[in-house]
């Protein structure tokens, strides 16, 4: 089990834990393609740039990795910055534009779409 830990603000993490919301948002910058998906492809030479973002957004093979071989299999939601937690299977990441009912920007961002709650007993 490979596990993704995010801290959510209290909003999103009960909207998450009632069931409302089936999908989390993180935007497309160098910290989160490092963690999601890197890109292995020279575009990238190192170095964080527009071409490397268009190759993020548009390269078959970052959708492909992202899914076929994934970093992650779940997701733990933090409430805040307290010891109340979450854990949920991670379907699928994508890349769109998200709900902006349930905090998606108004650009393209990395979706991670949610699956059944996990029990969280044996996991540290």
């Amino acid at each position: 089990m490979k596990i993704l830990d995010l801290t959510l603000k209290a909003k999103w993490y009960e909207m998450i834990e009632s069931g409302e919301k089936k999908e989390e948002y993180r935007e497309i910058n160098p910290y989160w393609v490092k963690r999601i998906v890197p890109c292995t492809h020279e575009c990238a030479n190192g170095h964080w740039s527009e071409k490397y973002y268009r190759c993020v957004l548009n390269c078959k093979a970052v959708y492909a990795h992202m899914n076929r071989h994934p970093r992650y299999t779940h997701v733990r939601f933090r409430y805040g910055y307290t010891k109340r937690t979450m854990l949920l299977e991670l379907k699928e990441i994508t890349i769109g534009k998200g709900n902006p009912a349930w905090g998606a920007p108004s650009y393209d961002v990395f979706i991670l779409k949610l699956g059944k709650r996990c029990n969280i007993t044996n996991i540290k």
